[in-house]
């Protein structure tokens, strides 16, 4: 089964041209370099920032993919940010228990 969406999406003659060129330059599909144009836009908006509670789902998430053989589409700045996260999380709780201890 699919878990694919086709979207169409336009671009200036001039922008396309830089575009292709990058795709070309770095082996990757129009597709990859546009999903990963997304992320790294995604990931600079400040209201975009995710809470625990959706890093920890997408967490469980991936796992449970990775379970049933289903890999999921990861590049490598994405997982070093949910890392980056997760060790910042761990480094909250571990703050919060000295102040309690």
């Amino acid at each position: 089964m699919r878990t694919y969406k086709t979207v169409s999406v336009t671009f200036p003659p001039a922008l396309l041209s830089r575009a292709i060129a990058i795709a070309e330059r770095e082996n990757r599909s129009m597709s990859e370099l546009l999903r990963e144009a997304f992320r790294i836009y995604e990931r600079s908006r400040p209201d975009a920032r995710e809470d625990e509670a959706e890093t920890a789902r997408r967490i469980e998430a991936s796992l449970a993919a990775v379970r049933r053989g289903q890999y999921r589409d990861h590049d490598e700045d994405s997982l070093r940010d949910l890392g980056r996260k997760i060790i910042a999380g761990v480094g909250k709780e571990r703050t919060r228990s000295k102040r309690r201890g």
